[in-house]
């Protein structure tokens, strides 16, 4: 196919797109089009440097002094002066200040270059991330902190005992007469280390894929964005806090209801929903959301509460332009918690009492040097993040049971 050809494909894409556009229809067509279009461009431009009479490309040497807008990729060998417009910003040509240009060289001479890698620079990667974040769970609905270096300190209140009218936080009330002097106080804190720690995905593909299949880079693109989110909410679950986050699941101040006196095994029932409602810590009420695996949904569909004696009933879990609800709140389902029966197949959970740290954001590279005599490019995504709870027990009150921001369910096997 001769550069003419090239052009000609990509007008009937461009002009396809367009009718696509217009309609705002087939959106996964309208991907493969992106990734067609690009990997014409540089098919393009391969034809226009050997017009221009280009040096071969395996001797060629970036001239990394230039002074130009534009990035520089870098693929395993020589250099190639453009404005960035790959895979991870989605097509979008982006222009970079020249302080943001500088650091970009920098990362190139202190060892880029050596592994045969590109970076994508740091504003591109906070966009790529933050484009992600509707497909999570966890990280939209908690606290989340930038993190500046590699340890984060969080403040939060110690969970203390409300016996004798102490309020959370270690303050209680009193009564004055007049003129009379008040008791000081001093409010129990604690003190939360939130770590870098450093989540990362690789992946190998062959170029002939890379240059060949109908948007494949965009579809790259989809599915590493997915697999992140993905991996952050597996371990805000069900992370063990070593060396990776502290999960909801595993807690210090979460509660576990315990199941009813007979209750048959892979089971829930209304009784189990009211009284894991009933240990919410009463401002978490208005905020919380329920958690639950994709197996319980047969369970909930299927709970009522009978009214009166004539045998009607009133569905426990309601569902409304596609959203359910459990006793008012949100009901959110995921792999990411236990199987039906399983301790935490459901939980009751104020995720505003979650803390997550982001370290600066994503680090997103690729590069043909691991797979030189294969011919494969190799692209990875690393990003490094913390969380954890901001309570240290469930709160006891003055009267009544424990209290907590997350609240689980025993197993019932």
């Amino acid at each position: 196919m001769d550069k003419n050809d090239l052009l000609k494909s990509k007008k009937a894409a461009i002009e396809e797109m367009a009718e696509l556009a217009k309609s705002g229809e087939n959106a996964e067509r309208m991907e493969e089009l992106k990734g067609e279009i690009r990997s014409l461009d540089a098919r393009i431009e391969a034809f226009d440097m050997a017009d221009a009479g280009k040096k071969d490309l395996k001797t060629f040497t970036p001239d990394i002094k230039k002074e130009t807008r534009s990035l520089i990729e870098v693929v395993g060998g020589p250099a190639i002066n453009r404005t960035y417009a790959g895979m991870f910003n989605q097509g979008r040509a982006i222009e970079v200040n020249e302080e943001e240009l500088r650091a970009f060289r920098a990362s190139m001479l202190e060892g880029t270059p050596a592994t045969g890698g590109f970076s994508v620079p740091e504003p591109l990667a906070a966009q790529w991330l933050d484009a992600n974040i509707e497909g999570e769970i966890i990280r939209p609905r908690a606290t989340v902190w930038a993190m500046e270096s590699a340890t984060r300190k969080v403040i939060g209140w110690d969970a203390a005992s409300r016996a004798g009218g102490t309020l959370f936080g270690g303050f209680a009330m009193e009564f004055l007469a007049e003129e009379g002097t008040g008791n000081k106080q001093t409010g129990k804190l604690r003190v939360i280390t939130l770590g870098a720690n450093k989540g990362a995905i690789f992946v190998d593909i062959s170029n002939e894929l890379r240059e060949d299949g109908q948007g494949f880079e965009a579809q790259l693109d989809g599915a590493m964005r997915t697999s992140i989110g993905y991996g952050m909410d597996k371990y805000f679950v069900n992370g063990n806090g070593a060396g990776q986050p502290l999960g909801i699941r595993n807690d210090p101040a979460k509660i576990s209801v315990a199941k009813e006196s007979g209750q048959t095994k892979d089971t829930i029932v209304y009784t189990n929903l009211a009284k894991m409602f009933s240990r919410m810590y009463p401002a978490g009420r208005q905020r919380a959301i329920w958690l639950a695996n994709d197996d319980t949904i047969p369970q909930l569909l299927s709970l009522t509460i009978t009214v009166g004696t004539g045998g009607s009933h009133i569905p426990v879990m309601t569902e409304s332009n596609g959203q359910f609800k459990i006793l008012g709140r949100p009901v959110v389902f995921t792999s990411h918690m236990p199987t039906l029966g399983d301790a935490d197949d459901i939980m009751f959970v104020d995720l505003s009492q979650y803390a997550v740290g982001i370290r600066r954001g994503l680090s997103l590279e690729r590069s043909n040097i691991p797979g030189w005599t294969q011919d494969l490019m190799s692209y990875r995504a690393l990003l490094r993040f913390d969380g954890q709870g901001t309570w240290n027990a469930a709160i006891s009150p003055e009267h009544g049971q424990s209290l907590s921001w997350c609240v689980g369910l025993v197993e019932r096997a």
